[in-house]
């Protein structure tokens, strides 16, 4: 909390400091604390105060000092009871009376007392007057004796540029006025000021050490001004500023006319210290935190107060910049390191949490040390440091997004590319082993179709293919590879995971045979060439990402698996089939698909056999399940190599099922051909099936 008379320079450190200054009033409602108590017998403070509007006579003054001493007090202090501007008696009851008839002010004037306090008891009071710190008014009085002159340690003192209140001889006075903060509430008191080059000590330090009988003493320090005086340190900010407690106890009664105290109440003078505050004195209003109002003679009875009763009072050090800077520093490479790793949550309970420990910290060094630290620098640092990332992470998840729907949006669909977005988007573009499931599809005959169409021809017939087929895949989850002439290459499990990859795609498949089968309907009417597909599928583990050189890369999956399925697809030519997939792919079907077993083969760059079928429905009927059976049946004994028994079986079998004239071809074959090496199950193809 900077200085309230040296104003800061700058909007930003406008609002600083006004956020400190909130957040000094929020510590207070923290803990709960109240503005003074006034009925507190066991303070050492009594505050006698007049009510707004009221008038004091001549001696009337000098008639409560007397009391208050004769009444056991220890020390009594007055403060001035006309006028904060050092208006003469006639112009201050113009200012506050300003309908008096003509001749009433030179008639009440004799009436209104400048604290000239005649002392008959022989105790001197401590005498309160007030400085200017925006006007020159010279004193008309001798003044105190000043503290010190000033010097290095006293270096950012107010400055006052004139003097009000004095009356007479001074040399037991300090003066009572303090300056508001910048938003013109009372939250700090300073001990010296600056006057002419002569540091004078304000009427609390005053009262207090001479109540204690002790003389001040400054103890020279590199940070900040300190002073001793009867065994108590009073460490000060660099202004020689205190913080208020608004929670000290004092003890307040009312004005007694004529000086009369009442018996009752005499008690409580004894040996305690009076401050009274006249009629008329300056400061009746003046704002302090939680929206109160308080009189100068209040916060002086307060400031005496904290000064007598406090072991900590509440000050901001000379040092707390530097540290703040530290802090500072600290706080913000810590933040600068974390938030960019954290999404937009925990960067939320990283930085409320650091907020929350500088509170309870800062409130501990209130609290037990009265050390005031600022907060607004280090709020508008963590929570501009969190803003920052938040804003930097959505910009950079945006490119992140553009960069996905470059790389994605021809392959997946919209909404799929939306879901990968966030902080592990990254990782799609990372080569990763996973199971998948890869499907090839073309047309088959593609050759003797391309040499019946003009290439505009062929070009249109391609694109009304493949925009439905696309289309098929994109809605069972899939992401489109690459095209290749006729060929759509395509695969279910990434970029993002799809626990029922193997499902989609054959579904896909099927619906892609069903849309094929609408297309060439439509191209027999335009007198175009009809086509069928060939599709293969496969599932395994394969190799996918972002591949490719500097000049061009592309999303694709790679591996052993991936080739298996682009033979599937060529093999369908052979089975006359549009749909083989392979054996990883039936086992992760779920157990409703049936699928036909078509034949045991060893494909090119494989010397283990592999299973090959054919899905038929998902929900099939009975009927058809028992047709399965018996095929399955006779071809399980063709696999033992029970040539003789699998012909009689397939030969009681319907002709028009799909493969039985294959296999019964092939066993006349065998019979002819009978085989020498051991049978695996695997056919070899041959060319004459004559010879």
């Amino acid at each position: 909390m900077l200085s309230p008379l040296v104003y800061p320079q700058g909007i930003l450190a406008r609002l600083l400091d006004r956020l400190d200054l909130v957040f000094y009033d929020l510590r207070y409602v923290q803990q709960n604390l109240s503005l003074g108590n006034s009925q507190q017998l066991g303070s050492p403070v009594v505050l006698i105060k007049a009510n707004p509007g009221q008038l004091a006579i001549e001696n009337e003054i000098d008639a409560i000092v007397d009391a208050s001493y004769q009444a056991g007090a220890k020390l009594v202090v007055v403060l001035p009871s006309i006028a904060d501007d050092g208006l003469s008696p006639q112009d201050w009851l113009a200012q506050r009376f300003p309908n008096l008839p003509p001749g009433t002010l030179d008639l009440l004037a004799p009436y209104l007392s400048m604290v000239e306090v005649q002392e008959e008891s022989g105790l001197k009071p401590i005498k309160g007057y007030g400085f200017f710190f925006d006007r020159k008014q010279q004193a008309q009085q001798q003044l105190p004796q000043p503290f010190s002159s000033v010097n290095q340690n006293f270096n950012q003192l107010p400055i006052a540029s004139g003097i009000f209140g004095l009356q007479g001889q001074n040399q037991s006075a300090g003066f009572y006025n303090v300056i508001p903060d910048l938003d013109g509430v009372i939250r700090r008191a300073h001990l010296f000021v600056n006057y002419q080059g002569e540091v004078y000590p304000s009427l609390g330090l005053i009262a207090a050490a001479n109540y204690l009988g002790a003389t001040p003493q400054l103890i020279d320090e590199s940070f900040g001004i300190s002073l001793q005086f009867d065994q108590k340190r009073l460490n000060t900010g660099v202004a020689s500023d205190l913080m208020i407690d608004f929670s000290i106890p004092y003890n307040r009664i009312s004005w007694p006319r004529l000086g009369m105290i009442d018996e009752n109440i005499k008690r409580i003078f004894r040996g305690k210290l009076v401050v009274i505050e006249p009629p008329g004195a300056p400061g009746q209003s003046l704002s302090v935190p939680f929206g109160g109002r308080l009189s100068a003679g209040d916060i002086q009875a307060m400031l005496i107060g904290d000064l007598l009763l406090n072991q900590h009072h509440n000050y901001q050090p000379v040092w707390e910049p530097i540290i703040g800077w530290m802090l500072l520093i600290s706080v913000a490479g810590l933040l600068m390191l974390l938030l960019p790793r954290f999404g937009p949550l925990w960067q939320l309970l990283t930085v409320s949490g650091l907020l929350l420990w500088f509170w309870t910290v800062s409130g501990w060094l209130w609290s037990s040390l009265g050390i005031l630290l600022n907060w607004s620098p280090l709020l508008v640092i963590v929570i501009g440091l969190m803003l920052i990332n938040l804003g930097w992470g959505f910009l950079f998840e945006r490119r992140q997004l553009v960069q996905l729907k470059d790389t994605f949006g021809q392959y997946v669909p919209e909404a799929l590319v939306s879901s990968m977005e966030g902080p592990s988007s990254t990782e799609f573009q990372i080569s990763q082993n996973r199971e998948m499931t890869v499907l090839f599809a073309d047309i088959q005959g593609f050759t003797k179709i391309s040499e019946m169409l003009s290439p505009r021809e062929l070009q249109q017939l391609l694109n009304r293919f493949f925009t439905p087929m696309t289309e098929v895949i994109f809605n069972h989850g899939g992401t489109v590879d690459k095209y290749v002439g006729d060929m759509i290459m395509a695969f279910w499990g990434a970029p993002t995971e799809d626990p029922m990859h193997a499902e989609n795609a054959v579904k896909a498949a099927l619906e892609m045979i069903e849309k094929a089968a609408s297309l060439s309907e439509s191209f027999a009417r335009e007198n175009l060439p009809v086509i069928r597909l060939g599709i293969g599928v496969n599932s395994g583990y394969m190799s996918v990402g972002d591949m490719g050189s500097r000049y061009r890369r592309a999303y694709t999956v790679l591996g052993d698996n991936v080739n298996l399925a682009s033979r599937l697809e060529s093999l369908t030519r052979n089975y006359s089939v549009e749909l083989i997939v392979g054996e990883n792919t039936q086992q992760l079907l779920p157990s409703e698909w049936l699928c036909r077993r078509l034949d045991c083969v060893r494909v090119r760059g494989r010397q283990k056999p592999e299973f090959i079928y054919q899905p038929i429905s998902q929900n099939p009927i009975g009927e058809e399940v028992g047709r399965l059976v018996k095929f399955h049946d006779a071809q399980e004994t063709y696999f033992q190599g029970r040539f003789n028994a699998a012909s009689r079986m397939f030969a009681i079998l319907e002709s028009e099922q799909p493969l039985v004239g294959l296999y019964r071809r092939r066993l006349d074959w065998l019979e002819r051909h009978p085989i020498d090496s051991e049978w695996d199950g695997v056919f070899q193809e041959v060319e004459n099936w004559d010879g």
